[in-house]
């Protein structure tokens, strides 16, 4: 899919001025191209990265290896390709190009790469919990989705990071294309007590966008 280009003006002594690049680059700011919600870093470069070990937290474990296998599906489907994929193990600085969208799934315990770059994310972990605005949670249970910046040592932007998802939209939104449409908004919080189904990836325990500055709007709802 060709790569969106975009041209930025500033406003000086009123008049627009013509710059090279974004001028609000190096910090968190929402801009075209990388504002949410998860769908959009599916709608440019991608690479998709598995992880190699294993959580250990088994039921999230087996919901990471159902929902990735299921995203492959969803992928040759819809796009008629295959998905652009990778063990963590197998991604070298090549593949983390500026540009280049990371969905990245499983937890720091299992996937290299989201273990090197967690720390660019708004969630935290700690054994077998994680937490999000504070807000802690059991590992085995729930698990974390959304969409965050990539930024390089400098603080540029490099394109989006996304955790453990793939396209929101599932097989019961696929009788008519008005349907096949972003579900979920910037990040959300899917209880493992239910199984995925045709409409979601378990039971949407919490979502929401984040800000104009990629934060929290609002505290997560508590388990």
């Amino acid at each position: 899919m060709p790569q969106r280009r975009w041209r930025y003006f500033v406003r000086k002594l009123g008049q627009w001025e013509l710059v090279p690049d974004d001028p609000t680059a190096k910090g968190l700011l929402k801009a075209p191209g990388l504002q949410g919600p998860i769908d959009d870093a599916l709608m440019g470069r991608v690479l998709v990265v598995a992880p190699s070990g294993r959580s250990p937290n088994p039921r999230f474990q087996a919901w990471v290896d159902a929902e990735l296998a299921h995203f492959r599906q969803r992928w040759r489907a819809l796009m008629r390709g295959e998905l652009p994929l990778k063990l963590d193990r197998d991604v070298t600085e090549e593949d983390l190009q500026p540009g280049t969208h990371l969905v990245l799934w499983g937890d720091p315990h299992s996937n290299q790469l989201l273990a090197r770059l967690s720390s660019q994310l708004p969630v935290r972990y700690d054994a077998q919990r994680w937490s999000l605005g504070g807000v802690s949670y059991d590992g085995d249970r729930f698990a974390p989705v959304l969409v965050y910046p990539r930024r390089d040592a400098a603080g540029r932007r490099l394109g989006y990071l996304v955790l453990n998802s793939g396209l929101t939209f599932r097989e019961g939104h696929d009788r008519t294309n008005s349907l096949q449409n972003p579900k979920l908004p910037d990040w959300a919080i899917v209880d493992l007590s239910q199984p995925p189904d045709a409409l979601a990836p378990g039971r949407i325990h919490d979502a929401d966008f984040f800000d104009e500055h990629w934060r929290l709007k609002r505290p997560p709802q508590k388990p």
